[in-house]
């Protein structure tokens, strides 16, 4: 699964945490991705700031990649952003010239 976000806006520069079923799975900054592996099932994507949150259900089934697109624009305090779920085509076209941050987070 692959999570990316578009844009470098002014105001939205700052990595916006991600949450995959209420976990921290890392943050998203402009022109970066995120990539997990994880089991079949059903898996809910989230993120909120002060003035806007927005969620995704995948549900996965093996052998699929499955991309979630981020897009962020100014707010009055924070950044606001919206995700939705885009075809493999797109994703994988959206994330080939983007960077990958480190993650700490793992399936147990």
């Amino acid at each position: 699964m692959f999570l990316y976000r578009t844009g470098k806006l002014v105001g939205v520069a700052k990595a916006i945490e991600v949450k995959v079923d209420g976990v921290t799975a890392g943050g998203s900054g402009s022109s970066m991705y995120c990539r997990w592996e994880h089991k079949p099932g059903t898996y809910t994507f989230n993120y909120s700031t002060k003035e806007a949150s927005a969620t995704v259900a995948l549900e996965v089934k093996t052998g699929n990649a499955y991309f979630i697109e981020q897009s962020a624009r100014p707010g009055f305090a924070s950044g606001r952003v919206n995700m939705k779920e885009v075809d493999e085509e797109k994703g994988k076209s959206m994330v080939i010239n983007m960077k990958l941050p480190v993650s700490a987070y793992a399936l147990d």
